[in-house]
This record gives structure tokens, sequence and C-alpha cells, in this order.
């Protein structure tokens, strides 16, 4: 009767705490555990970061400024200069011409290049 209790005892103990992924649980090592924690660590880095850890608010609002300033001059020069309408006007003039001054528009293009 002793073994008999003393064997329930010890499958008690065993038992007292018990995990159903024990196996995966008994694979874990302060090795993976080591390299799960670096990888959170690095899991977001640049081989520029020093550049990038440089880039300042006063930075970011010169490039602003300078892309705003690129865009109102081009917009300026848009509005000063009417592609489709210059293309109709040529066209135009081109469609009223004759044959003989098409030729010799193209002659005088041609020499003035």
């Amino acid at each position: 009767m002793k073994a008999y209790v003393e064997a329930a005892i010890a499958d008690l103990e065993a038992a007292q705490h018990s995990h159903t992924n024990k196996s995966v649980l008994d694979g874990i090592t302060s090795t993976k555990v080591s390299n799960w924690d670096s990888a959170a660590t690095n899991s977001h880095t640049h081989s520029n970061s020093t550049v990038l850890n440089g880039i300042t608010a006063s930075d970011v609002a010169a490039w602003n400024a300078a892309e705003q300033n690129a865009k109102d001059y081009a917009d300026g020069l848009a509005s000063n200069y009417d592609a489709a309408g210059a293309a109709d006007a040529v066209y135009g003039a081109i469609v009223a011409m004759s044959s003989s001054e098409i030729d010799a528009a193209i002659a005088s293009a041609s020499s003035s290049s």
C-alpha cells in the first residue's frame, strides 16, 4: 500500500503544473530568447540611420518650402504659356499657308539652325 501511495503522490506532483504545449516550452532556450529580443530591438533599422536621425523639423520645412517654390514657379510659367492655344495658332497658320510658303519657312528654319 505504501508503494501505491508513494506512486500516486509522485504522479500528482508531476501533474500539478502541466501544459498542453510542454514540448514547445521545453524547446525554448536562453539563446532563442536572446535572438527574439535582438530581433525585436532591430525590427526596423536603416543602414543610413545616422543621416536619417540627423534630419530636423527645419530641414523638412526647408524641403517643403523648396518644393512649393518650384511648384509656384512652374505654375507661373504654365499660366504665361498656353501650350494648347499656341499649338492651335501654329496649326492654323500652317493650314493657311500655301505649299510654297511652307517650303520657304522650312528652308528658312533649316538655314538658321
